[in-house]
């Protein structure tokens, strides 16, 4: 069985920017409503910890990191194969020369729980929604130095 959730946003802020507010591990529970927790280094290969927070509860997960490309892309894989594997990402696409990014934000699941599983995986969705908008305020209204990063 297969569920898939696809979310994204556009964001007033150059890739570079929302790549280091999405992967600011020590800043991430401070704007992120739903992933407070992403442990570094950020390697291919790598595995880590993350926290996601959905229907009240804190789900402390780990991962292992499939794509690592700053400014463009990263993504996770975690799950028991066969019963329940997920694949998370994110991907940064420019829109235009003006500095503003589609934030595209995606997961999919696999195996048999996802049946049972399937009301909790549709409340993700909205909780990604809710991240997205988030990264946007965060990156869009952060200042630094006096000034709005790029």
């Amino acid at each position: 069985m297969r569920h898939e959730i696809h979310t994204e946003i556009e964001v007033s802020a150059s890739a570079p920017r929302v790549w280091q507010v999405l992967t600011n591990g020590n800043a991430l529970a401070s704007w992120n409503p739903v992933l407070t927790r992403l442990d570094g280094p950020l390697e291919v290969g790598r595995k880590t910890r993350i926290d996601i927070h959905t229907n009240g509860r804190r789900l402390p997960l780990k991962v292992k990191l499939t794509i690592v490309r700053p400014d463009e892309a990263l993504e996770w894989t975690g799950g028991i194969a066969g019963l329940f594997k997920a694949r998370h990402g994110f991907r940064i696409e420019p829109i235009d020369d003006e500095g503003r990014v589609r934030f595209v934000h995606y997961e999919y699941f696999d195996g048999v729980a996802v049946g049972p599983l399937r009301r909790l995986l549709a409340s993700l969705e909205k909780d990604y929604a809710r991240m997205n908008e988030a990264l946007r305020d965060f990156a869009e209204a952060t200042v630094v130095d006096g000034r709005r990063p790029s």
